[in-house]
């Protein structure tokens, strides 16, 4: 029997959560074949700014994680995120993804990111990315000749944008 960890945290509970300096989130894999799922959103407006800390370890073998942080900002939001996945030499044939994607939607807004990878296991695997942009003006442009608005395309378009990782979780999908 396996212990599994998921974690879905949306736009709301961000904000009770992370407006303010926390601790560290830490999840420790340490039974074989346990998988930790966690999934942040955040919907950033006026100055509001969130700070906060994920971090997995891997203590055993054949650990799966997924760390998918999304956030969107508007006005002078700010995310401040530090993500850490860590496998440990006694995780062999460990997985991890971990992941903050941005969607800027002012000049003010902006994002800190820093995802990192310690991997001292030979036989295990981890990716990492972080992504900065602004909404696409060609993706917008088309969207507004199907006859909606700019400010609708605005809110499909990040509406979309928060739930683009939801697929990629393993729990949903059983």
């Amino acid at each position: 029997m396996t212990n599994n960890f998921s974690l879905i945290i949306t736009p709301e509970e961000a904000k009770k959560l992370f407006l303010k300096k926390t601790e560290p989130i830490i999840v420790n894999l340490d039974k074989p074949d346990m998988l930790a799922e966690i999934l942040v959103m955040i919907k950033g407006e006026k100055e509001e700014k969130y700070d906060f800390e994920i971090k997995v370890i891997h203590s055993a073998p054949h650990t799966k994680s997924r760390i998918y942080v999304r956030s969107i900002l508007e006005n002078s939001s700010s995310v401040n995120f530090a993500g850490t996945a860590r496998i440990n030499e006694t995780a062999d044939f460990s997985e991890t993804d971990l992941s903050h994607h941005t969607l800027l939607l002012s000049e003010n807004s902006k994002t800190n990111t820093l995802p990192a990878m310690e991997i001292i296991s030979n036989t295990s695997k981890g990716n990492h990315a972080a992504t900065i942009g602004r909404i696409d003006k060609e993706i917008l442009f088309y969207i507004e000749s199907r006859g909606i608005d700019e400010t609708q395309a605005k809110k499909l378009i990040a509406e979309n944008f928060l739930k683009a990782d939801i697929s990629k979780l393993e729990t949903l999908k059983k």
